[in-house]
């Protein structure tokens, strides 16, 4: 609560204009520092069609993962604003893909969102379930991929596919107290009429 109570503090004292311009003096500096020779020889070797097309998917598929997000987190109870889950999704991605281990973007938006509707476990649930659902779609698209995939590769994920059908047979046949509340959530948040599709 420190932490956010002194984000809290920095962002009453300083406009978040204030912000963006250190944030662009810093990419400046490092800029002169380091030399942009690097970063132009990259965009010239991309090119720039590729770089817009490449940051319009890239913008499409982050808001039908924000979308996704804020079905899931309406249906808890600690909905989230389109626009301030957009910019959720973008720094987490950003984190995702510079940090250690991929997950700490999730953790950075599931800890926000959960002080930001001031019901922290159902906002760190409703990352949970973002991230769970959007593992499933690429699990499924993934499955769709086997028959063209070459023999000892095919071989390999129909032997994945088989672990995972057994994990989940296993998991439902468990009747602990947590794995009945696990199956009663996943069947009101993510097997929700309107919300899976």
């Amino acid at each position: 609560t420190r932490r956010c109570e002194g984000v809290a503090i920095t962002e009453a004292l300083l406009p978040r204009w204030v912000s963006v311009l250190a944030g662009m003096g810093i990419l400046v500096l490092l800029g002169f520092q380091l030399g942009a020779k690097p970063f132009v020889d990259a965009v010239r070797s991309i090119g720039i069609v590729s770089a817009l097309l490449a940051l319009a998917i890239t913008a499409g598929a982050t808001w039908c993962c924000t979308h996704r997000w804020m079905l899931l987190a309406d249906r808890l109870g600690v909905g989230v604003s389109a626009m301030p889950a957009f910019r959720a999704y973008y720094r987490a991605q950003f984190l995702n893909s510079t940090l250690p281990s991929g997950v700490l973007g999730e953790v950075d938006r599931a800890i926000h969102h959960g002080h930001s509707s001031n019901a922290m476990a159902r906002g760190i649930r409703s990352v949970l379930w973002d991230r769970a659902t959007g593992q499933i779609v690429l699990f499924g698209l993934v499955v769709l991929t086997i028959p063209a995939l070459a023999p000892p590769v095919r071989n390999w994920m129909l032997w994945l596919l088989l672990a995972t059908a057994v994990v989940v047979a296993v998991a439902s046949l468990i009747r602990s107290k947590i794995v009945r509340a696990f199956w009663t959530e996943a069947k009101n948040v993510p097997g929700a009429r309107g919300v899976w599709p």
